[in-house]
């Protein structure tokens, strides 16, 4: 009889908690497979492909400048167990957030040593809509693999400190690895781990940090990043990304160190936003979407300076009478140390993904220090507060629910980032790019327009209204906006080769024989190009020459029958009419 209540305490808050991560995302279950999914999953041989674990360890992950082998094994995994299910995939990823918001609770239960702090903090952070994109979004494994494993390290690191049984240490070891093998960024979790066990031992931070250092336990970690460091500069080719990101889609790897710093404290006020008023939420935030602070003054930027501020002086302010709370106030500055482009530019200028971690430290951090201020009324909340938290969760579950249906498909996702971050030309880009697919023309080109207006530099959108133009028929605009792609990147292949193709097929075989050969100083082994300037030659009467170069593209294409037939015919010595 008395087993019954014992147990409701114990593993009662537990499975509220993983109901609640998991009851605001199970519409998600009918997403599709969107955006980034169907480059890193769909069109990867090694996730649709047989399984080969070295292929994995050996292979960047999509667009080629990350090193994530366990995200992209959990996909080949997935497309092994269920091929092509895109259902299967968001329930994997809905059960990691589920794991992840129980070891958020485990944290909380050990560190603040209260079941209720865990309790709040976990539900907060199951609910929270801002972990759509890590969690919807099937991409977005990363965020949550990278956070298992790094909760899980420090789950371990405390469970060694308060237990004799051997064995703990070792899965921090190995889990600390996991993450940092599932997401670059998972090596922040190696300064919380030493932060951990030097708050556990007690007394004043400062020097329990010191003797921790000296103690040499944080080696083994550091060889396991060390090796991490090693496979992705054999893999990828570098250290860092071998190529800077674009400037549409970070503009602050291009511009001076303390504009990158102002703009990156102005991010830091964003997220604080969407930590606390998740209402307006984007899968995009590229150019021209974040605004550059071009001055200390803006009010954006100060907010961001006081925000680290404040995490480094509650670290500093809380260190001698509560460690343990000092170590949860930098607990997200540290753990978006490295995609804060504070240190360095990384990929993107914002994005929300990337608060899924970090957000587990500021839910453990508010509900914390509230304990700390008043610990009578959260240890035992009155009913207000109890009508507070619940009308928080219930709000937050239901953003999260009409947020994962920005997911259902590609259509859905833009035209939402579209609403939600109009300045961004990449998301009139794609949404211009699926309505050209759907056939919606003119739609699409006022999209792609756009596109180009926010960013002039946007070749694709160029050229995808090139492609529109020529497939109403309309080749003089086509051209034009051939031309203008080529203006902007001079050695892009498709509207070369587009070009080249277009010109002979209107029989302007100068203008033809042009484009050709400037198509074919950036790519001599394009076959169509070579088949553009054979056919162009021939419109001008110069058969032998056209003949060679026709040959040479059969070579390069033989299974171009057409091709293949007309060459047999200029061979057999019959001319065809002004080329072919």
């Amino acid at each position: 009889m008395l087993a019954t209540p014992r147990l409701a305490r114990e593993w009662g808050p537990l499975a509220l908690v993983i109901g609640a991560a998991i009851i605001p995302y199970l519409n998600a279950l009918g997403a599709d497979f969107t955006f980034d999914d169907l480059l890193a999953i769909r069109q990867s041989p090694l996730v649709t492909g047989p399984l080969d674990g070295w292929g994995i360890l050996a292979t960047p992950l999509y667009p080629g400048d990350l090193y994530r082998p366990l995200t992209l094994l959990s996909y080949a995994l997935n497309e092994k167990l269920a091929p092509a299910s895109a259902r299967t995939f968001h329930a994997v990823n809905i059960g990691l957030h589920a794991l992840v918001t129980a070891l958020v609770f485990a944290l909380g239960r050990r560190w603040c040593r209260s079941r209720p702090v865990a309790l709040v903090a976990a539900l907060l952070f199951a609910v929270h809509p801002v972990h759509t994109e890590a969690v919807t979004s099937i991409v977005g494994r990363a965020e949550l693999l990278s956070a298992l494993f790094g909760m899980l390290a420090l789950v371990a690191t405390l469970a060694a400190m308060a237990s004799t049984r051997p064995g703990w240490d070792t899965l921090a070891l190995v889990a600390f690895g996991a993450a940092v093998f599932s997401k670059e960024s998972g090596i922040t979790i190696l300064p919380l781990v030493t932060l951990c066990r030097a708050a556990h031992r007690g007394g004043s931070l400062a020097p329990a940090v010191g003797r921790e250092l000296r103690s040499g336990h944080w080696i083994p970690f550091l060889a396991v990043a060390g090796l991490f460091v090693l496979a992705r500069t054999q893999v990828v080719g570098s250290l860092t990304s071998p190529i800077p990101p674009s400037a549409l889609d970070n503009f602050l790897a291009y511009v001076p160190l303390q504009l990158r710093i102002r703009t990156a404290c102005a991010v830091l006020t964003d997220y604080a936003g969407l930590l606390l008023v998740p209402l307006v939420l984007s899968a995009d935030y590229s150019w021209s979407q974040v605004v550059p602070q071009a001055s200390w003054a803006s009010a954006p930027a100060l907010c961001g300076v006081a925000l680290l501020a404040g995490s480094l002086f509650g670290g500093l302010w809380w260190a001698r009478p509560n460690p343990r709370l000092s170590v949860l106030a930098v607990f997200p500055l540290v753990t978006l140390s490295l995609t804060g482009n504070f240190l360095f530019a990384i990929g993107t200028t914002k994005a929300e993904r990337l608060l899924y971690l970090p957000s587990a430290g500021v839910a453990l951090f508010v509900v914390a220090l509230a304990a700390y201020l008043s610990p009578r009324r959260i240890m035992r909340p009155a009913w207000l507060a109890l009508g507070l938290l619940a009308g928080v969760v219930v709000a937050f579950s239901a953003r999260t629910w009409l947020r994962n249906r920005d997911w259902r498909d590609n259509l859905t996702l833009f035209a939402a980032t579209v609403r939600t971050a109009p300045r961004s030309a990449k998301a009139h880009h794609n949404l211009g790019t699926v309505l050209h697919e759907r056939g919606e023309l003119d739609r699409a080109a006022l999209h792609l327009r756009q596109a180009l207006e926010l960013y002039a530099d946007y070749d694709d959108s160029a050229f995808d209204i090139a492609l529109i133009y020529e497939q109403k028929g309309l080749a003089k605009g086509a051209e034009d906006w051939y031309r203008k792609t080529l203006v902007i990147t001079p050695a892009h292949s498709k509207a070369n080769e587009n070009l080249c193709g277009l010109l002979y097929r209107e029989r302007d075989y100068q203008a033809a024989e042009r484009a050709c050969r400037r198509a074919l100083s950036f790519a001599p082994a394009n076959a169509n190009c070579l088949k553009g300037l054979g056919g162009s030659l021939l419109g001008q009467g110069e058969r032998e020459r056209g003949l060679e170069i026709l040959r040479r593209s059969l070579a390069l294409n033989p299974s171009d029958s057409e091709l293949r037939a007309l060459v047999e015919r200029l061979t057999a010595g019959q001319l065809p009419q002004e080329g072919g």
